[in-house]
């Protein structure tokens, strides 16, 4: 079985990326298109690197649970303690 091309679990601009953009950019409440423009890219400035390290952890996690499920759909994204990975791992993410 194939997973669809666009499938927002295998994207990993889907997968976060744009959702914790969106949540920073929430915060400051525009009103105008000015001020959203303007939200975006401080919201994109203000992006931790340490988030997209998360992202890319749960890209893979997502792709090893999709080759456990032999290519099905039906499987959950696996949550696990990123910070706390981090903390234990000095610094590193489980590669």
């Amino acid at each position: 079985m194939c997973q669809p091309a666009n499938s927002p679990d295998l994207n990993v601009l889907d997968l976060g990326f744009f959702s914790a953009i969106q949540s920073l950019q929430y915060k400051e409440s525009p009103k105008t298109v000015d001020e959203l423009v303007n939200a975006v890219v401080n919201s994109f400035e203000a992006f931790s690197i340490v988030m997209s390290n998360y992202i890319f952890l749960t890209l893979q996690m997502c792709l090893t649970e999709i080759m456990r499920a032999k290519g099905s759909r039906k499987y959950k994204i696996p949550h696990v303690k990123k910070a706390m990975l981090e903390m234990e791992s000095e610094g590193q993410l489980p590669s």
